[in-house]
């Protein structure tokens, strides 16, 4: 039995025991899946702010941090939690306000990492990524794209 059999059979006894852990399991593995595709787009346009346009850190973390909620807010609308509301200005807005904490905590324990702890910047970004992930995962589960 191969990986894929062993996650499809994984996911068919949970659909089984309870639709709702069903659902919010595929949630969770396709919210990890998007934040391992926006953590490659966050410390990619990091990277390329601080070595390649040499931008200072601060709006280097700015920038990053916007371009990776702007792609986080399509893919886990449609992908993660498949929500085809037509509210997006509704959802953007708590979107952005759940985010918008979000980057706040990031970029603020970031720079404190690097500025004040001095930890290298992109091992700082690293760490902030998943305790911004779990925030962002509770709030729009249970109230941005909640059914």
């Amino acid at each position: 039995m191969g990986p894929n059999e062993i996650l499809e059979s994984f996911f068919a006894i949970l659909k089984i025991r309870s639709v709702s852990l069903y659902t919010h399991a595929r949630q969770t593995l396709k919210f990890s899946a998007t934040g391992i595709v926006n953590g490659i787009v966050d410390l990619s346009t990091l990277a390329i702010c601080v070595e390649v346009l040499n931008l200072s850190l601060r709006a280097s973390v700015c920038i990053a941090g916007a371009v990776a909620v702007t792609v986080a807010f399509l893919i886990n609308k449609h992908w993660t939690f498949q929500n085809a509301e037509k509210k997006y200005f509704s959802q953007y807005c708590k979107f952005l306000f759940v985010y918008g904490t979000s980057f706040l905590l990031g970029v603020g324990l970031t720079l404190l990492f690097a500025e004040i702890m001095k930890i290298w910047y992109m091992f700082s970004r690293i760490l902030v990524i998943p305790i911004a992930a779990f925030w962002n995962y509770f709030w729009l589960h249970h109230r941005v794209f909640k059914r």
